[in-house]
């Protein structure tokens, strides 16, 4: 506990949130490291109800215009009568995320655009083998609202189906944000 307070009080910048699917067309810089949380939530699959948190995110930027994503997510089974593990860590992936054209997010004109690609990875007490996951992102800016537009194909583990994903996330500019009657830049 210790050392996340202090990796709190002395980060010389931080800012994120992640309570949502789906990414920006934005890249950590070189040698940056990223650490993204997410919240508490609720999940249900089939007839399972599930406590899911922390989402666990880590970035790291390894050479312009690149990071290495990896990823997993807690699962904590809320049912009763559950005959095996009720600790799941699903989620799990290791991709690459490049930005393909520099846009708005990287302080020049137009929009935005990366795309994440890798292998989903074998979860623990739950799916095993391999998949694949092709995503791309588009982000377009205004000076009242930055858009997010996700698009993703998931080549499953086991059962080698095709998963599709589309989401947008709506954003306004950090120079709107407003932290205790003042305002962040």
């Amino acid at each position: 506990m210790g050392v996340v307070a202090a990796a709190l009080l002395f980060t010389a910048r931080a800012r994120a949130y992640r309570p949502f699917d789906g990414t920006d067309a934005a890249v950590a810089d070189v040698h940056e490291v990223e650490l993204e949380l997410g919240t508490f939530g609720y999940y249900r699959r089939a007839s399972a109800h599930y406590l899911s948190a922390p989402g666990t995110i880590l970035n790291y930027g390894f050479a312009d215009r690149f990071e290495l994503v990896l990823q997993a997510f807690n699962f904590d089974q809320l049912d009763q009568g559950v005959t095996g593990p009720r600790d799941r860590v699903l989620g799990t992936g290791a991709f690459v995320k490049s930005v393909l054209r520099k846009g708005c997010l990287q302080d020049q004109s137009g929009v935005s655009l990366a795309t994440e690609n890798g292998p989903i990875l074998p979860t623990i007490n739950d799916e095993k083998g391999f998949g694949f996951s092709s995503g791309w992102i588009l982000t377009t800016c205004t000076d009242d609202l930055i858009v997010h537009w996700n698009a993703v194909v998931n080549l499953q583990r086991e059962a080698r189906s095709l998963d599709l994903f589309g989401g947008a996330i709506l954003e306004a500019p950090a120079q709107r944000l407003v932290v205790r009657d003042r305002v962040v830049a």
